[in-house]
């Protein structure tokens, strides 16, 4: 029991400092994503986008070039998501963050 109580501060201990900001200066959490079952399911992962450009994600999920605009979300499990940034926040990763998230929001 006391191995899960452990872990489990852990996991809340790193969510409450993961914490970063979106390109614009807009601040992300765990609560920014909401829940994974509120994203629009594709080929077996799921996709938003903090924009509002899902159109425009959707779009490039089904096509499959990797070309994503600005404000996606990409999710293939409850507990990690990838954002795409502006062009030049980091181009060894082609703008895309990778964020840990806290499961319990859903």
């Amino acid at each position: 029991m006391m191995g899960l109580l452990t872990r489990t501060g852990l996991l809340f201990f790193y969510c409450l400092v993961s914490a970063g900001s979106w390109a614009a200066g807009a601040s992300i959490d765990a609560k920014t994503f909401g829940c994974i079952r509120d994203m629009t399911p594709v080929r077996g992962f799921f996709v938003s986008n903090l924009q509002g450009d899902l159109e425009g994600t959707l779009a490039a999920a089904n096509a499959g070039t990797g070309r994503y605009p600005e404000g996606s979300v990409i999710q293939l499990v409850p507990t990690e998501v990838m954002v795409k940034h502006k062009e030049g926040f980091s181009p060894a990763t082609k703008d895309w963050e990778q964020r840990n998230q806290c499961p319990w929001f859903c």
